[in-house]
């Protein structure tokens, strides 16, 4: 499809005209006296910044008859189809005439001619550069303008500003746009109104059928509306009505799934969805229902909804009606190579495609930051202007494009990308290289090249190496390196150097050296240099000043740029700050010796072991393992060797330094491991030395707790665990540890590769995860874990009741799980029950491959117990590539916290 925006330049006809001239002009800037207030307010920016480029005061006049030697600002020009945006600029004899539609058309036109024929440029809200010419100077002009996108918006914190957005021509719904600058797109309800339209403390009680029917229970509890009720299309239908009613600027309403899953399966529903091949069958049809009721008393708003998620897929036969807004959302993708050039997009673009063919309004939410990881280095820039051309080509009409919004901003090269994404939503045709390179040399002056240079080297790996990146990848995988991190500073401090004593460009470029401090940070702390030493002397880290004076460095810079959160979800940075500074401690030992065995401990941490040598035998057993977003020493095992030392607690994990291989007779240890290369071996019951994956047996259990919860290894455990590991984090088999006296032989070892398991995992039926297997989203405010009474391992993940994120996931290892086979899926949870309003919990499986969750269910506030209970989450066929998560239920009021002890899979049938 190609941009609506057309731009014919003639000339020679005419030498153009001069309009100023050292200084001085003898033109005036004419308006209507019933010129809009954006018509008025363009006039006002048009004479500003005329003077600014000449020095020439340009005066403003109402009038009905101007003169020949005027800039006339107004008026349609007598083409309708310009629209509220449109503009022409055209010379007539010794007139220019800027011409639009009332709404912003005559307004963009004054900041066209500014922009596109005169060379001024607004970087940010704060930076800007406006040429100075003694001889000003319009060429012949006959243009005549109109945007592709009727909606478009750069939703970054830096382009909340509303002379920012006026004057790089962006309607968006979120940024402080008066009425004087034309307004902004007014999208009442915004996103996720299902409960907003429908409330549940309104309804429930006397109409649960107008809820989700989720495994033969109506919930509000993750769940969304029942969109085949008639009184459902009738209520959400008024709503709406009265909230355009209540707000008559409103330009868009949304009716719109909540940010979950839980889609009705009443019979109604479900055959609906199973006709059209896709839950975006129901939610079409309602949408669709919906507008056509709102639009008898307001036909001029739209109706949006989302494909999202669930609703991703379109229909098979349903279209969307014409004042209907179907909003695409491509969260799932890899966006440092593209969408249309990654295979792993390959369902998004069957999918745009799909829209494309039925909706004749299609917006797309697009995600262009990392949202746990704001300042972190995000290697999208090469992607970003072909994905925006791609969404163009496939008839995208409106674009949000999500970056780090708090107040503040502070994402990577967030100016940049605001800015760039603004002038391509205003003209898909242009460069997106040459605005890159355009703004790096505008708006950091001398220090561009090393920043352009920068920008390329890591763009291009992730692109040459083939390596993905969504919006979760933390800064410490794999499209980072140590080295390219210390690349990357050396580049920003050449570009420092370039701009030493210019106070504003040395600010703006230490803002984007901020990045690159904090993904050194976040490596540090995750790598080998974060090992402690521990002797008679103390626990300490070796080198340890170089990490504390960077964190302080990145701090100090940090505040001082006004930056507020470091990611999504009220991130703020103080939190962030404790925990880093926290990692850096250092910590006195006291030594305890006996049985030939020296036992180092942490008085000023629960007198916690740090170390256990056998100096006899010459063995390191247990050493103080790196540091994880906690205090020094947190977290152990409790053991008991002989009576003459005292029963303690040590954390042990990972480390090259433990024990391997056969333990000496009668020496104890609780947990030991060492990884080389991709292989870890655990002190076990059960010799295995084999460098492949092994069957970890129902009676051997290793384990891992924080805070000296006591582990044993029973017996009569009946199901399988497997040791999962990763780049940046390792899953442990978790579970009862034996206490064995002196005397008592334990030996021998297992031996497991970080790889892909062996098919012989198969065998096992049911396979069950702990804490130390799961995935936790922006731990400690949303998730985490911590010691539980009651949990069979001493320790639980927790989730905290004031969000709906999927905060606690399984990602099951592919192979340990029969691809195919049917599992029924189990969680025991306990939730903390204050009162019986609301839900409390939703949980699911859900299949990367298809994009969809196969099965979910919901507790509501009212049905949770208050105890350690057993949910049923549902039946799955599963397939490689999926996870289990739960979720709270954004009602703390009533559940503020829930506790997840373990998640199982149990086969429901093998053939």
């Amino acid at each position: 499809m190609l941009p609506l925006i057309v731009t014919v330049t003639l000339l020679g006809q005419a030498p153009g005209l001069e309009i100023a001239a050292q200084g001085r002009t003898d033109y005036v800037i004419a308006i209507s006296a019933d010129a809009s207030p954006s018509e008025r307010f363009g006039a006002g920016e048009l004479a500003d910044f005329l003077g600014q480029i000449s020095g020439a005061r340009f005066p403003i006049v109402e009038t009905a008859e101007p003169p020949a030697r005027a800039i006339v600002v107004g008026g349609l020009a007598g083409d309708e189809s310009l629209g509220d945006e449109g503009y022409v600029l055209r010379t007539e004899g010794e007139r220019l005439i800027i011409a639009g539609g009332k709404r912003r058309g005559a307004m963009y036109g004054c900041y066209g001619l500014l922009e596109d024929v005169l060379g001024c440029r607004w970087w940010s809200a704060t930076g800007s550069t406006i040429p100075r010419m003694d001889h000003l100077v319009i060429p012949p002009l006959d243009e005549r303008v109109v945007p592709i996108l009727e909606y478009r918006e750069p939703f970054w914190g830096e382009a909340f500003d509303g002379l920012w957005c006026a004057r790089n021509r962006q309607n968006s719904s979120h940024a402080s746009l008066t009425e004087e600058m034309g307004g902004k797109t007014v999208y009442t309800g915004f996103v996720h109104t299902f409960y907003s339209l429908v409330p549940p403390d309104q309804y429930f009680a006397d109409h649960p059928e107008y809820f989700s029917l989720i495994d033969g229970k109506r919930t509000t509890s993750g769940g969304q509306l029942c969109l085949t009720n008639p009184e459902v299309v009738r209520i959400a239908a008024e709503t709406a009505k009265q909230w355009i009613r209540d707000n008559p600027e409103t330009d868009i309403v949304s009716v719109s799934q909540n940010d979950w899953h839980g889609n009705c399966q009443c019979d109604n529903c479900r055959a609906v969805d199973e006709r059209e091949g896709s839950p975006s069958g129901s939610m079409i049809q309602f949408v669709n229902q919906v507008a056509e009721i709102v639009e008898e008393e307001f036909p001029e708003v739209a109706i949006d909804t989302l494909a999202y998620q669930y609703t991703r897929r379109p229909p098979k036969t349903l279209r969307p009606r014409d004042n209907v807004i179907v909003r695409l959302c491509s969260i799932e993708c890899c966006f440092s190579h593209g969408l249309e050039a990654c295979p792993t997009n390959q369902s998004f673009e069957e999918d745009i495609v799909g829209w494309s063919e039925i909706c004749d309004r299609l917006y797309v939410w697009n995600y262009t930051t990392i949202f746990p990881h704001y300042v972190s280095p995000f290697p999208n820039l090469h992607a970003m202007g072909p994905d925006l051309k791609f969404l163009v080509d496939h008839s995208v009409v409106g674009l949000f494009e999500q970056g780090a919004y708090p107040p503040g901003g502070g994402g990577e090269f967030s100016e940049l990308r605001a800015w760039v994404q603004a002038k391509l939503m205003w003209d898909p045709t242009l460069d997106p290289r040459a605005l890159i390179e355009e703004f790096v040399e505008g708006y950091y002056g001398p220090a561009a090249e090393p920043i352009l240079e920068w920008i390329d080297v890591f763009n291009d790996r992730v692109i040459e190496e083939d390596i993905h990146v969504n919006i979760w990848t933390p800064p410490t995988a794999s499209h980072l390196t140590d080295e390219l991190v210390a690349q990357g500073l050396e580049l920003f401090d050449a570009a420092l150097e370039r701009v030493d004593g210019d106070a504003t460009l040395s600010s703006r470029v230490a803002r984007q050296r901020l990045p690159l401090e904090y993904a050194q940070i976040m490596r540090w702390s995750t790598s080998e240099r974060m090992r402690y030493v521990v002797d008679a002397q103390g626990a300490r880290i070796p080198g340890g000043e170089q990490y504390q004076a960077a964190v302080e460095h990145f701090a100090a810079e940090f505040q001082a740029q006004g930056i507020q959160e470091i990611r999504e979800g009220g991130g703020t940075f103080q939190p962030w700050l404790e925990s880093a500074r926290g990692k850096f401690v250092s910590s006195p030992t006291v030594t305890v010796k006996a049985g030939g065995l020296t036992a180092y401990l942490l008085p000023e941490y629960g007198a916690r072991v740090a170390r256990l040598a056998d100096h006899e035998g010459g063995r390191e057993l247990v050493a103080l393992p790196q540091p994880e977003m906690g205090d020094l020493g947190s977290g152990g095992i409790a053991f008991t060797y002989g009576a003459s030392i005292p029963k303690v607690a040590f954390e042990a994990t990972p480390s090259h330094s433990l024990l391997s291989g056969e333990p000496e007779p009668g020496v104890w240890v609780g947990f030991g491991a060492v990884e080389r290369d991709r292989r870890m071996a655990l002190v076990a019951e059960i010799k295995n030395n084999r460098e492949e994956p092994l069957e970890i047996a129902p009676r051997l259990l290793c384990a891992l707790a924080p805070d000296g919860a006591t582990l044993r290894l029973r017996p009569e455990e009946g199901f399988t665990r497997y040791i999962q590991g990763g780049n940046d984090r390792t899953g442990y088999v978790v579970g009862d540890v034996t206490i064995l006296a002196p005397g008592e032989t334990w030996s021998g070892s297992v031996t497991v590769d970080r790889g892909r398991p062996a098919r012989r995992l198969l065998s096992a039926r049911t396979v069950r995860s702990y804490c130390g297997d799961w995935r936790y989203y922006l731990p400690p405010d949303f998730s985490g874990t911590r010691v539980v009474e009651g949990a069979e391992m001493g320790v639980a993940g927790y989730l905290t009741g004031h969000h709906v994120e999927w905060a606690i996931q399984w990602h099951v290892a592919d192979g340990l799980l029969r691809d195919g086979a049917r599992y029924r899926v189990r969680a025991r949870i306990r939730a903390e029950v204050v009162g019986d309003q609301g839900g409390a919990l939703t949980a699911g499986v859900w299949h990367s491959a298809s994009a969809t969750t196969n099965c979910t269910t919901a507790l509501s506030a009212e049905a949770a117990t208050g105890d350690w209970e057993v949910i049923e989450v549902g039946v799955v066929e599963w397939r490689d590539g999926g996870y289990a998560w739960l979720a709270p239920a954004a009602n703390p009021a009533n559940v503020p916290e829930i506790l997840v002890d373990w998640i199982e899979f149990e086969e429901v049938a093998r053939p």
